[in-house]
């Protein structure tokens, strides 16, 4: 498998080494539906992972950007940063080394108001940066400057600082006004 892969929500369960040493996998979109990820599961040089609200569990080393694979050195690297977009407002109950290979070099992206239950588990705590989906000015607050920021990128301007890894706040894959509703109606209802 080369590329991006999507599972589509009809596939409840993911078996362990189902896509192991896919040498050419750079992203993961699981959709809405899908309830576990196996054992050892994906390998490869991952750049991109969505995990749908659905995730009930996610076993031991199931994700592993950095599996061992036949170049001398025996390890994937990402060409870029690996981020891992967790959809649940609850963290999925996770087996403690789920991410063991992660090594702090991980960026997970959650939804507005879920941070503190996400670093609060074990599994999840691997990561060395943990953002908020709106967050776009990386400012680690999600208040009116990112709605002000969002519109101006939608608009084609060029705010700075933007992070474009938070701005699909509706996780549609498009970043558009939509984002913008649901970003302010999240913000007014804290």
């Amino acid at each position: 498998i080369a590329g991006e892969l999507h599972i589509p929500g009809t596939v409840k369960d993911i078996s362990r080494y189902a896509f192991y040493n896919c040498k050419n996998l750079t992203g993961v979109v699981l959709e809405e539906g899908v309830q576990t990820i196996g054992y050892s599961c994906f390998s490869g040089p991952i750049a991109m992972l969505s995990l749908p609200a659905s995730l009930t569990y996610i076993y031991n080393m199931a994700i592993n950007p950095f599996a061992s694979g036949d170049s001398s050195s025996g390890i994937f690297v990402p060409e870029g940063d690996l981020y891992v977009y967790a959809h649940g407002t609850t963290p999925a109950a996770i087996n403690q080394f789920a991410f063991y290979y992660v090594f702090g070099e991980a960026h997970l992206v959650v939804p507005f108001g879920s941070m503190e239950a996400y670093k609060a588990e074990p599994g999840w705590s691997h990561f060395g940066e943990y953002l908020q989906y709106g967050d776009v000015n990386s400012d680690g607050n999600v208040n009116n400057r990112d709605v002000i920021s969002l519109r101006s990128y939608i608009l084609g301007n060029n705010p700075t600082p933007f992070n474009v890894n938070v701005a699909d706040v509706n996780g549609d894959g498009t970043i558009n006004n939509r984002d913008v509703i649901l970003l302010r109606n999240s913000i007014m209802n804290q």
